[in-house]
């Protein structure tokens, strides 16, 4: 009955967005639940003052705050949801709104080079105070849906534990701390767990070869890279130099390794693609290679926010409210570092490209998965899944947890997490009311799934809340 439930909540509606043409202004199409709205779209990366808003967003130094973050994205916004695809907006939002659609998928096909340059991962909803790329119930993903650029995806079936390779070579600059980000990314697996996630480390100074090598002497399911990297490339090594592995003999060597599901990219600007043409960076290319789902950077990103990404990712994509869709599992991922840092653009920088109809990208063996999770519950509170939740109890539960937690005590740097935590608190008591509503209808099949989204949600605030303590705490709080 459980997993039932988690099918419904996973089952979220597309809402496509395609963006076509060769100059400003492009045209648009939307579509969603078979209706379908025409539009414009004015807005390019040739424009100067989008090149600096760009520059700005990408600053590791100094971060561009929540207030120009919002800024960038309303401008996006608002003048893509404009007189139709405004209204077939509104209809989807109210859908999901009301509950007649769990999540709605915002995909984006954006063939115009300099449209898909944009930073469309600020997108950002004014009239509802909304970051999309934090939401986790509007997850935003980037597609490309022509045949003629890129061919069927392969197959999905997995099995646990899930194998990842990590792909660190020795960095001739010193900047990058390797040794630190390799033990990182085995904590992350030893939280997860031997029954979960497995990890072979290739490090040095490996080249393109060596790479292919243990692609297919391990048959991974995901290629972690953590490197230096350019639009056009990943620096390895070759005959004990530094060299820049090419998007184009990366694709090659993706092409090859079947069994990798997942590539992450954990390099600088491995996801920035050029004004000028489609399919030039890193990431947009290994798509092209077949590889149902790859994550890279668009700007510069600390390694330990890249690593920090990934944990949450991929406890998501394993113990979240819909294993092995990666849409969802990176919303997750989104909307907890957003929670943390809303002035940063951390949230954004990852770039999801994806080759799944319906973000699924891992099909894993019933009852595999949900055995372990790296939450830390702050307080018992009920776990079990009854037919019917006793209402007033779970709003105990809530209003224990937000008394049991000071918020005063926060340091003055970071009170934006109030904000998030307020939010996400609100956003509770929204499903509480919604449970109550059904219940009161008698709507089995929508309560169930309601049921399995507030329990998904309930673990996501005791992970804030978790974080939240560890904030007040480090600083002597």
């Amino acid at each position: 009955m459980e997993s039932q439930n988690s099918e419904s909540v996973c089952q979220l509606l597309n809402f496509d967005i395609t963006i076509r043409g060769s100059a400003a202004p492009y045209s648009v199409t939307a579509s969603y639940r078979q209706r379908t709205a025409e539009g414009a779209f004015a807005l390019d990366l040739t424009q100067e003052a989008w090149q600096e808003q760009c520059r700005r967003l990408g600053q590791v130094d100094e971060a561009p705050g929540t207030a120009f973050i919002r800024h960038v994205g309303s401008q996006i916004f608002q003048d893509l949801f404009r007189d139709q695809v405004r209204d077939l907006w509104i209809r989807a939002r109210s859908d999901l709104e009301t509950g007649q659609a769990e999540g709605v998928r915002l995909r984006l096909a954006l063939y115009p080079p300099a449209v898909a340059a944009l930073p469309w991962e600020s997108l950002y909803d004014p009239d509802r105070n909304m970051a999309f790329g934090a939401s986790g119930r509007t997850p935003l993903v980037r597609v490309e849906n022509l045949f003629q650029h890129v061919g069927p995806s392969r197959e999905i079936q997995a099995s646990l534990p899930l194998h990842l390779l990590l792909a660190a070579p020795e960095d001739p600059t010193g900047l990058m701390a390797a040794q630190a980000e390799i033990q990182l990314v085995r904590q992350m697996a030893e939280r997860l767990g031997p029954a979960q996630m497995q990890v072979t480390t290739l490090e040095g100074r490996f080249g393109i070869l060596e790479l292919h090598q243990a692609l297919q002497t391990h048959r991974p399911d995901i290629l972690y890279v953590a490197s230096h990297g350019e639009p056009d490339g990943i620096l390895l090594w070759q005959q004990d130099v530094p060299h820049l592995a090419t998007s184009e003999s990366l694709r090659v060597t993706l092409e090859r390794a079947t069994s990798v599901k997942l590539v992450f990219l954990n390099a600088c600007l491995a996801g920035q693609g050029s004004a000028q043409a489609r399919f030039t960076s890193v990431g947009s290319q290994l798509l092209q290679a077949g590889v149902p789902a790859v994550i890279a950077m668009q700007y510069p990103i600390p390694d330990e926010v890249a690593v920090d990404f990934a944990r949450h990712l991929f406890d998501e994509l394993l113990n979240g409210p819909c294993p092995g869709a990666i849409d969802m599992a990176v919303a997750g991922a989104r909307s907890t570092l957003y929670m943390l840092a809303p002035h940063t653009f951390s949230y954004g920088t990852p770039i999801l490209w994806l080759n799944a109809e319906d973000g699924r990208i891992l099909r894993l063996p019933r009852g595999s998965v949900g055995s372990a999770s790296t939450a830390r519950p702050s307080m018992a509170r009920p776990h079990p899944a009854p037919v019917h939740l006793d209402l007033s109890q779970e709003e105990a539960w809530l209003a224990e947890l937000v008394a049991g937690l000071d918020l005063t005590r926060l340091p003055g740097q970071l009170r934006f997490i109030a904000r998030s935590w307020e939010e996400s608190v609100e956003e509770c008591r929204s499903l509480l009311y919604q449970l109550r509503h059904l219940e009161q209808q008698g709507d089995e099949p929508r309560y169930a799934a309601k049921v399995s989204q507030y329990r998904a949600h309930q673990q996501r605030m005791e992970r804030l809340r978790s974080s939240l303590e560890d904030a007040i705490r480090g600083h002597g709080g």
